[in-house]
């Protein structure tokens, strides 16, 4: 009996409590909430049929995660993340948003101290075995009438050379989209939307600016338009990887490099990739040294590894000597020199370059030369001619029974042989120097001082000098280019 009276007592006492009110149930709730979702993304990815799609790696630029069988993930948010996206597999596209592109991420608002809700839906699409690959470097418009020229010679070469292509084709921009000039950035992303939605941009030091809260030159404004600054997404067997590589300091000069934060999202980014499959990496600057041994690390193993720059305002491809598999495609730029002339520093016309993929291997590669055919690969010059103007006049210091090519597209497989009234008498020597026909127009007739040494010239002493002369240059890949025509003045630098 006098347990019972006890266990009675006990119920009045609770009956009897204070009830919460409804505003303290809610904040406690909200607060039990926030404390275990705080500084977490979250998300659901989903195919256009509303499926779940598993696998599929997220980042918020330091962290990567994947999503589980039911498409859902999680991840620590790092405090200065800007953005959460994923890396398209390849069995799925982005889908396309307002700006005409793929957009395949989301730009983060919410404090710190917010959990954050970020979700995607993925566009289904069959593995690609077959496809292009489109690099443009530097458009680096600095006013709207150099985004007309970049309108009208670049992209609408571009749509005319791959207009009826049967296989899908991926652009990408190496950076220098703009020349310092932020108000263009959008109308220039406008143009790249014409080109192919599949277009992907990284930043150049003329894209990175001040900002409100950050007086050193970085990508706030550039992200604005184009979203993260490193990014990768995948297609058929290939895995793209594209990065910021500039780095200013508070002076204002910059330096090429990743920090340590960013190789360890590149770290985590290649743990979902497996070694049999092709990198293609996209930065701006031409270094090969970029990243330096940790991201040579990185890469190493992998099928192929095809490295896409720009900066140089020049065109080369360069292998490494350890490694076979491992090239670095410096792109001419479209701009040229700066838009004063059809041809970079180094006697590049203005152009892009094409790479032909198939399942895991780069099959082919060339550069296309605005307004020209894609056979135009060579421009050939006499040996004792000087090209200049009143600011100088600059020659290849050879003889008149010597010529030189230019055969910009090069690398150290390329055989040149030189026909002779159509009898094969010889091959050509590589050199050093500058091509005396572009750097007497730009530095001669101009005032560029745009000086270059390429390493894509060859030189050849004629057995007749005054034969009918043919230069054929044979590609790695066994195609064959011819140039019988010797430039001789500046109309085609002046103009197409």
């Amino acid at each position: 009996m006098k347990n019972l009276s006890i266990y009675l007592l006990f119920l009045i006492c609770v009956a009897c409590k204070k009830p919460e009110n409804a505003t303290e149930q809610t904040a406690k709730t909200a607060a039990i909430k926030n404390a275990a979702v705080a500084n977490t993304i979250t998300g659901h990815l989903q195919d256009d049929s509303g499926n779940p799609v598993k696998n599929v790696v997220v980042s918020d630029g330091f962290t990567c995660t994947v999503t589980d069988d039911n498409g859902n993930y999680t991840l620590t948010r790092d405090s200065a993340a800007q953005f959460v996206y994923f890396s398209a597999p390849a069995e799925y596209n982005a889908s396309v948003g307002a700006s005409g592109l793929r957009e395949f991420y989301k730009k983060i608002t919410a404090p710190l101290s917010d959990a954050v809700q970020a979700d995607f839906t993925l566009i289904k699409k069959a593995k690609e075995t077959k496809f292009k690959i489109i690099g443009i470097s530097d458009p680096q418009v600095a006013s709207t009438a150099e985004l007309d020229r970049f309108k009208n010679e670049t992209v609408d070469d571009i749509k005319t050379h791959m207009n009826g292509e049967s296989l899908p084709y991926y652009t990408l921009v190496l950076g220098d989209v703009v020349a310092d000039k932020q108000d263009l950035l959008v109308p220039i992303r406008q143009s790249f939307a014409t080109i192919s939605p599949s277009t992907f941009v990284v930043a150049g030091n003329h894209d990175l600016f001040k900002s409100a809260t950050n007086q050193t030159k970085n990508g706030e404004t550039f992200s604005a338009v184009f979203g993260p600054l490193d990014y990768s997404f995948n297609v058929g067997d290939v895995h793209f990887i594209c990065m910021n590589d500039i780095i200013f300091a508070a002076d204002g000069s910059y330096s090429s490099g990743f920090t340590a934060k960013q190789l360890a999202w590149l770290q985590q980014d290649l743990s979902y990739v497996s070694k049999d499959k092709v990198i293609v990496m996209s930065y701006h600057r031409h270094t090969l040294n970029t990243g330096g041994t940790e991201m040579k690390n990185l890469l190493a193993g992998y099928k192929e590894v095809h490295i896409m720059a720009g900066h140089l305002h020049a065109n080369a491809n360069n292998i490494n000597a350890t490694n076979p598999l491992f090239y670095q495609h410096i792109h001419g730029a479209a701009c040229g020199r700066w838009w004063s002339s059809t041809i970079n520093a180094d006697g590049t016309p203005n152009g892009y370059q094409v790479f032909e993929v198939e399942n895991n291997a780069v099959k082919n590669w060339y550069y296309k030369s605005v307004r020209y055919p894609k056979e135009f690969q060579i421009r050939m010059y006499r040996g004792n001619s000087s090209f200049g103007g009143p600011n100088g006049t600059f020659s290849f210091n050879l003889t008149s029974s010597d010529i030189v090519a230019n055969v910009w597209n090069m690398d150290n497989t390329w055989k040149v042989d030189v026909y002779e009234n159509n009898i094969k008498t010889g091959s050509m020597e590589r050199f050093t120097g500058i091509d005396a026909w572009a750097t007497g127009y730009h530095n001669g007739v101009l005032t560029e001082k745009a000086f270059a040494n390429p390493e894509h010239l060859y030189k050849y002493t004629l057995k007749d000098p005054g034969a009918t002369v043919k230069v054929v240059a044979t590609d790695r890949f066994g195609a064959q280019y011819t140039q019988s025509n010797f430039t001789t003045d500046f109309s085609t630098a002046i103009s197409y």
